[in-house]
């Protein structure tokens, strides 16, 4: 297994704030699982890494290292030549930016019926 599949398991649950209980749940599994995929002791089959794709709003690829993001050089410019932004926030927006490349287009509103 890539060593990159534990820490970018990791990565996606922490960046979207979610403990490895509150993931287990969503996705219908043991916290233990969550756990052993994170620390590199079980490796997720093909459909199991599709499932955290989904949930988790990231290409598949990502989490092998196959996908990359490439950011707009026009928005590297425009972060780089403010100097009010802090070297943190500049992590910050790239990393944003690479989540919503990587989220895909955003589910379609269900409207309920009255």
């Amino acid at each position: 297994m890539p060593e990159i599949i534990p820490a970018r398991i990791r990565e996606a649950r922490e960046y979207l704030g979610f403990t490895r209980d509150q993931a287990a749940e969503a996705l219908h599994c043991s916290p233990l699982l969550i756990a052993g995929l994170e620390e590199g002791g079980v490796e997720p089959s093909e459909g199991f890494l599709v499932k955290l794709a989904q949930f988790y709003r990231r290409p598949a690829g990502w989490f092998t290292g196959e996908w990359e993001h490439h950011p707009d050089p026009d928005m590297v410019r425009q972060l780089n030549e403010n100097p009010r932004l802090t070297e943190g926030d500049r992590e910050a927006v790239l990393d944003f930016a690479e989540f919503l490349a990587g989220a895909g287009p955003a589910p379609k509103p269900r409207r309920d019926r009255a």
